[in-house]
């Protein structure tokens, strides 16, 4: 069996999570699949249950650049031998990055945080324009160095930040919409099949203010039901669907 892709991963845990945070899910075996991206089955027939997310523009790509950029100063730091710390860095979100940055971005941050190791219990916090001069990247703005007095892993993460965008019906539609021309041959495989739109949650990129209007409105779509899912809230919100 091949492994899965973080793509998979995550779409498999946004489907069980919803399963246990709907208690109206049918009863029944999860099969996980293509088209659509899970079957169920239940003592009623096969449902069918498609998958899609709602990402922010272009926050999603650059979410991920981020993120590879301190997990690879991370892993150099890791082989250097130093002492477990605790590393949050605050990106610039104006500065716009590519991979071929995360090599060049990770070793001078790797090289910064050596530099600044606190003692035991203690904490730097570096503000990145200062260190600009010296060839430090704009593209950090803060990095947060914490060495905990209790024995800990090596910890680093991005730290989050910036303005929740409203949700608008006319993107739920888009998302409908993105999915829709696929029904048909679905239910040749099943006797209904459900849409599962997913607001993640866990990165400003996929989290959005979701109005009642979004709620009351009334989409018009082929699916049987569709389903708004608040990952991160684990709360489902079943959206009003007309053929």
């Amino acid at each position: 069996m091949r492994a899965l892709t973080p793509n998979e991963r995550e779409q498999y845990s946004h489907i069980l999570r919803f399963r246990e945070s709907f208690p109206d899910f049918p009863e029944g075996i999860l099969c996980f699949d293509d088209n659509p991206d899970v079957l169920v089955k239940t003592s009623e027939g096969m449902l069918g249950i498609e998958h899609t997310r709602l990402y922010w523009g272009n926050l999603k790509e650059q979410e991920s650049l981020e993120q590879r950029i301190v997990d690879r100063a991370r892993k150099v730091y890791e082989v250097s031998g130093g002492p477990p710390l605790v590393v949050n860095v605050l990106f610039d979100s104006k500065v716009r990055l590519g991979v071929r940055d995360i090599d060049s971005i990770a070793a001078n941050l790797n090289r910064l945080v050596c530099r600044y190791v606190p003692d035991v219990g203690g904490h730097f916090v570096l503000e990145g324009w200062r260190f600009v001069s010296r060839g430090f990247s704009p593209a950090i703005r803060m990095i947060f160095i914490d060495r905990p007095s209790d024995p800990c892993e090596v910890l680093w993460g991005v730290d989050r930040g910036g303005a929740v965008p409203d949700l608008a019906p006319d993107s739920i539609r888009e998302s409908i919409q993105g999915k829709e021309s696929k029904v048909g041959r679905y239910l040749g495989k099943c006797s209904k099949i459900w849409l599962l739109i997913v607001e993640d949650g866990f990165a400003p990129s996929s989290y959005f203010f979701i109005s009642d209007e979004i709620k009351k409105e009334t989409y018009e779509s082929k699916f049987a039901r569709i389903f708004l899912f608040r990952n991160f809230r684990r709360e489902v919100v079943e959206l009003n669907v007309e053929p």
